[in-house]
């Protein structure tokens, strides 16, 4: 059985065809709806229209995107770098909530193409904190009992909905 019998019997000529295709709308998009992006293809010397194959994103540690939540979900790439710094974000703002070395967190953010969750991850072991990694405010209450968190972290949608 397959999901999607045409993409998944491709040949391997086909399938790395359609995943140039989509590298290149991808790095297109960015290019032109994106002045972040644009501006981080300029200051790096990126010539987006070079960037053709998957050996051209060298530098891309990961690519993600958008939650998708105001309609198709916009994808954008980070280095190693930018996961770094990404993850210290996340430190500074556990440590300005008064989190630190020991502390157990629930982390209610998915850890699909969103990377918040992954990142928040990084961020706790540098820190030595604990990381239960929940994805869905919607963990049963032995969670609570079980691991005794010492705080929960998500959208306060995904908060209020746990209340």
């Amino acid at each position: 059985m397959y999901f999607n019998e045409r993409i998944e019997t491709m040949s391997r000529g086909e399938l790395d065809a359609l995943i140039e295709e989509r590298i290149r709308y991808t790095i297109s998009y960015a290019n032109e709806k994106s002045p972040f992006y644009r501006s981080w293809f300029r200051e790096h010397g990126i010539n987006p229209s070079e960037i053709c194959t998957h050996e051209d994103l060298k530098d891309i540690f990961t690519l993600h995107e958008t939650s998708g939540t105001s309609g198709t979900p916009k994808a954008f790439f980070f280095t190693r770098e930018d996961w770094q710094r990404y993850a210290e974000k996340y430190a500074r703002i556990f440590t300005s909530q008064g989190f630190s070395a020991g502390d157990r967190v629930v982390v209610c953010a998915s850890y699909g193409m969103n990377m918040g969750a992954n990142t928040m991850t990084l961020a706790a072991r540098d820190m030595g904190m604990t990381i239960i990694p929940e994805g869905k405010c919607t963990f049963p209450s032995r969670v609570i009992k079980n691991y005794k968190p010492t705080g929960i972290v998500g959208s306060v949608f995904k908060l209020l909905g746990l209340s």
